[in-house]
């Protein structure tokens, strides 16, 4: 990413409480100077929790839309960095969970750990299963088999928690089995 030129300061306090509230509060140029001021320091300690993993830059980013939503006021730019590390490294061990879950749940279908992708005839064969399915639900399907996004990541996506994305995407491929076993015993 190549380096953009900082954001002028917003008008007003250029204090961390004055910068953190107007966060807060939404302002567009307040966030943008937050950003340009921590975002290396967020995506490195992201990238320690997460190693050389492609979800770094993700992670990043969820990292700075908890920015956008939950940002507290806060007196002091150490306790800006201590909100940002924590915030961090939680949405890193988010990830790493997702990760697990994410092998877990395809091991129990078994498709294997190894296995990037159901081979090609599956998928085609699921996808027609689908065919008569909402958009949304094939959607949520192609998101998390096709390109392996992890469920927070086709929750925002799709304007869903990743709790109801999971449970959409279990009754999906229930439904799924069951309907290729039918197929095999006709």
């Amino acid at each position: 990413m190549p380096d953009q030129p900082a954001p002028q300061a917003p008008e007003g306090p250029a204090d961390a409480r004055g910068l953190s509230a107007r966060v807060a509060s939404g302002d567009e140029l307040a966030f943008t100077l937050l950003y340009h001021r921590w975002h290396a320091h967020v995506r490195r300690t992201v990238r320690t929790s997460l190693g050389d993993d492609p979800s770094v830059d993700d992670t990043t980013q969820e990292v700075f839309m908890k920015v956008i939503r939950k940002m507290p006021v806060l007196d002091t730019d150490a306790a800006i960095g201590a909100w940002l590390t924590t915030t961090a490294r939680r949405c890193a061990v988010d990830t790493l969970r997702a990760r697990k879950r994410h092998r877990r749940d395809r091991e129990h279908e078994g498709l294997g750990e190894t296995s990037e992708h159901p081979a090609p005839t599956e998928f085609d064969h699921a996808l027609r299963l689908l065919e008569e399915s909402e958009d949304e639900l094939r959607g949520l399907i192609e998101s998390r088999v096709r390109f392996g996004w992890t469920l927070e990541r086709i929750g925002r996506a799709f304007g869903l928690t990743p709790s109801a994305v999971d449970g959409r995407l279990k009754r999906s491929f229930r439904k799924m089995r069951e309907s290729m076993n039918e197929g095999e015993r006709a």
